[in-house]
């Protein structure tokens, strides 16, 4: 089975980004709450996914690529961009 893959681009607008603030509960387990000081809000972020086709045009894999959409929101947050 042939695969073809392409990016595809998902657009969030608008977005409100807040620190992640990680806590070990009383049995040891991490939770995550999140700051509800200084968020930082974007008018607009575009992230990337890779999708894969069969030859018949159906999606056989979906995936986002993760290193690629945290490098563009730390561009947003550290450059102030919106």
């Amino acid at each position: 089975m042939e695969i073809i893959y392409e990016i595809k681009t998902t657009e969030i607008k608008p977005f409100t980004y807040r620190t992640p603030l990680i806590t070990p509960d009383e049995n040891g387990e991490l939770s995550i709450k999140y700051s509800r000081q200084q968020p930082k809000h974007i008018k607009k972020v575009v992230l990337l996914n890779l999708v894969g086709r069969n030859s018949k045009g159906d999606i056989v894999s979906y995936e986002p690529l993760e290193q690629v959409n945290r490098f563009l929101l730390a561009h947003h947050l550290n450059d102030n961009k919106q």
